[in-house]
């Protein structure tokens, strides 16, 4: 997973794995921001889904998605965005800036 926090923000969530996965149901965090992936968010092996913070989701495409705030979410001085599981396990933690995981 990694962030863009300049410009047209976005958080991009590639699959590293040799199966497909649904993204159905898990989260992106960024406090207190929260975006659950909606039902149809399935990323092959080597694929990207990228998030962009601003947008109406009700243009998201395949591996578009548009997490639909007014404006920008992400602290540029630093952050931390993390990937859930359905369970509310932690996968991923993404920090930039002055932030940490």
């Amino acid at each position: 997973m990694s962030a863009d926090p300049t410009g047209r923000e976005s958080v991009t969530v590639r699959n590293l794995g040799k199966a497909t996965v649904d993204l159905d149901g898990y989260r992106l965090w960024s406090s207190p921001h929260v975006y659950a992936f909606p039902l149809g968010t399935v990323v092959g092996p080597g694929e990207q889904v990228r998030v962009q913070v601003v947008g109406d989701p009700e243009e998201d495409s395949a591996l578009v998605r548009y997490w639909g705030k007014p404006g920008t979410i992400l602290d540029d001085g630093g952050d931390v965005v993390r990937l859930t599981n359905l369970r509310g396990t932690l996968l991923d933690c993404y920090a930039f800036g002055t932030a940490t995981c």
